[in-house]
Parts: C-alpha cells; sequence; structure tokens
C-alpha cells in the first residue's frame, strides 16, 4: 500500500511539474509572438486553457499593453484594471498599467476623461520616484506632457461637454490642472466662472467672470457679475453701485446680441435696484401712502355719507339731522387739511423721483458709453 501510495504521488509531481511546464511554455510562447495582433490571440487563448496560473497577472498586464499599442483602448483600460487587483503585482508592471489607462482616458473618443488621464499619469510619476525607477519616471513625465498637449488641442471641447452634462467639479478640476494660454479662453473662463459660481464658491466664481468679462464682453456675463454684486452688496453697500453698473452693461450687451428678453430684464433690474436699494424712493412713496391710508378711506367713506345725508334730508328742517350734518362737515374739513399735507409730502417725492429718473438715464448713457 505504502509503495501504491508512493507511486501515486509521484505521478502527481510528475503530472504537475508538467502541467506547470506547460504554462510556462504557453505564456513564453505568447510573449514571443511577432506582432500585437498575434500576442493579444495568445494571450485570450492562455485565459481560456488556464483558470489560474501564477502568469494570470502578466498575461492581462501584456494584454492591457498591447490593446493599447492597438488603440483598442477600452480593451486596455479592462485587462490593466484586472492586472492591477493582484496584489503581489510588480511595482514596475503598476507603473506601465497606469501609464497605459492614462493614455486609454486620453486617447478613447467616446470615454475620453483628462481627468482621470492625468490622474493615471501622477500615479505612475509618483510610483516611479518611489521606486527610482529612473526611465519609468521620465516616461511618466512624458505622458503628463502629452495629455497636457492634448488638452491645449482638444480641451475646450472637453470642458464644454464636461460643463454641458453638469459635472462642475470634473470642470473645476480640469482647468486647475491645465496651463498656458488656454486657460485665458472664454469659452473655458466661461464653464470656470459657472462651475464656481453652482459649486458656491462665490469668490472665486467673481474673479474668473470679471477676468472673462475683460475677454469678451457679453450680456451672460455682466449679468452674472451684477447677481454676485448685489448679494454681496448686503454687507457692503458701496457695491450696489457696482451692481447696478453692471446690470445696465449687461441690458446693454444683451439688446447688441439680440435678446430683447434678457436686455429688458436686466436693465428693470438696474431701475430697481436704483430707485429702491440705493434711494429707496418707491419704498418712501409707499410709506407715504400707508401712513394715509386710513384717513383716505375715512374721507372717502364720510363724504358718501354726508351726500346720503344731505339727498335724504333736501328739503326737510329736521335740527337732529342738520346737527349730524355739520358735525360731518367739520370732519370733512379736518380730513381734507391732513390729505392736503399728503399731497405735500406725495409731490415733494414725486418731485425727487423725477429728478432720479433723470440721474438713472443719464447714468445708463454714461455706461454705454463706455462699453461702446
Amino acid at each position: 500500500m505504502r509503495k501504491l501510495f508512493v507511486f501515486l504521488l509521484a505521478l502527481f509531481l510528475i503530472a504537475l511539474f508538467a502541467f506547470c511546464l506547460d504554462q510556462t511554455d504557453e505564456y513564453a510562447s505568447a510573449v514571443s509572438k511577432i506582432s500585437p495582433e498575434e500576442r493579444i490571440k495568445a494571450f485570450k487563448e492562455y485565459l481560456k486553457k488556464f483558470s489560474d496560473s501564477k502568469f494570470h497577472k502578466y498575461v492581462y498586464a501584456n494584454l492591457a499593453l498591447n490593446c493599447n499599442q492597438l488603440g483598442k483602448y477600452m480593451e486596455a483600460i479592462f485587462n490593466a484594471e484586472k492586472a492591477l487587483e493582484y496584489k503581489d503585482l510588480e511595482p514596475d508592471w503598476k507603473v506601465q498599467m497606469f501609464l497605459v489607462i492614462a493614455n486609454s482616458y486620453a486617447s478613447h473618443q467616446e470615454i475620453k476623461d483628462f481627468n482621470k488621464a492625468l490622474n493615471y499619469a501622477d500615479k505612475a510619476l509618483n510610483l516611479s520616484k518611489s521606486q527610482g525607477f529612473t526611465t519609468l519616471a521620465n516616461a511618466a513625465s512624458n505622458a503628463k506632457n502629452i495629455i497636457y498637449n492634448m488638452i491645449n488641442k482638444n480641451g475646450v471641447v472637453e470642458i464644454r461637454a464636461l460643463f454641458e452634462n453638469k459635472q462642475y467639479e470634473e470642470v473645476i478640476d480640469l482647468v486647475n490642472k491645465i496651463d498656458g494660454s488656454m486657460k485665458d479662453d472664454f469659452a473655458v473662463l466661461r464653464c470656470y466662472a459657472f462651475s464656481l459660481y453652482r459649486t458656491k464658491r462665490i469668490e472665486d466664481a467673481l474673479k474668473v467672470f470679471e477676468k472673462a468679462y475683460s475677454r469678451k464682453k457679453t450680456g451672460e456675463i455682466a449679468n452674472s457679475i451684477a447677481i454676485i454684486q448685489f448679494s454681496k452688496s448686503k454687507n457692503d453697500k458701496k457695491l450696489l453701485d457696482i451692481s447696478i453698473e453692471y446690470f445696465v452693461r449687461a441690458g446693454h450687451h444683451f439688446l447688441k446680441e439680440g435678446n430683447q428678453k434678457m436686455s429688458e430684464k436686466a436693465t428693470a433690474r438696474a431701475q430697481h435696484l436704483f430707485f429702491n436699494e440705493k434711494y429707496g424712493i418707491n419704498g418712501k412713496l409707499t410709506e407715504v401712502q400707508e401712513k394715509y391710508r386710513k384717513f383716505d378711506d375715512e374721507y372717502g367713506q364720510l363724504i358718501n355719507d354726508y351726500n346720503a345725508a344731505i339727498k335724504k334730508n333736501e328739503g326737510k328742517d329736521i335740527k337732529e339731522e342738520e346737527k349730524k350734518i355739520e358735525v360731518m362737515e367739520k370732519r370733512i374739513k379736518e380730513l381734507e387739511s391732513v390729505l392736503a399735507k399728503k399731497e405735500e409730502e406725495l409731490e415733494k417725492l414725486e418731485a425727487e423721483q423725477r429728478k432720479l429718473y433723470i440721474e438713472f438715464q443719464n447714468l445708463i448713457t454714461s455706461i454705454k458709453s463706455q462699453v461702446e
């Protein structure tokens, strides 16, 4: 029995050794294929033939490299991520997988994502430096430069796409990573400013809106500056004048852009802030009306009652009714005196309103002349 067991064990070890040799030979054969197409085919056959082996992590890594070489970026990402799932994957292989993923996200038209591309390029660079891989570190650095060049060439389109998809954080991240003249491009500044505003970075948004306005004067940008400055004017009244000015500017730009509706809306907001927030004239008029409202109501009712009493007692000689009418006449005179004061106050305020209207029209003319 013991001899039989030893015999069977020997057969098993021989078979296992042969199997391992078979795995090694298959892997070596796949690596030695001449073209990337042949290598991809061989590595896929290897995965079908062997469910697991010590070479699997390298098979996935090689598939990633070869798919990337042929521009099969979705497959490259898939296989690179599979290789990275192996915790014992050597650092130099990890760097190469990071670079494959970076290149794939930067190059693939359908899944293009420069943020992810730069993040993986950074991972490759950091790991290379920490391991002392000079050649790989240079490759990672070059990869980042290539991605930056791709952004500078196609970045406006990518940033617009992210913005239109409401991926505001991604817009901010991408713009913060780019450099050069592209950062001063109006389309980039516009997307960047609105992304900052919609993620509640108000102060940063204002600075970018102002920079965008210096590049290109549009109703949309001027209107946005006006809105932000008005929100800030609650704590600093000096900013109210800036808000009014930019609403006037926005109205002028919108009109030139053919947007009549927005032009009227922006100008109306400027007028509202000028008359109500700055000088409060409309509020003062309302206060006077409210102050005398009860006297107005009483006077109106009293006149109706007085006329009814006169008509009712016309041609009659009733002492008691005459006394009531006399009391009414006295109160009517008192109310007329009070309401005369109301008219005086309203006349003064209306005169002030007319003066302010002229001032506002002059302000509009002055601002428009500055932006022509």
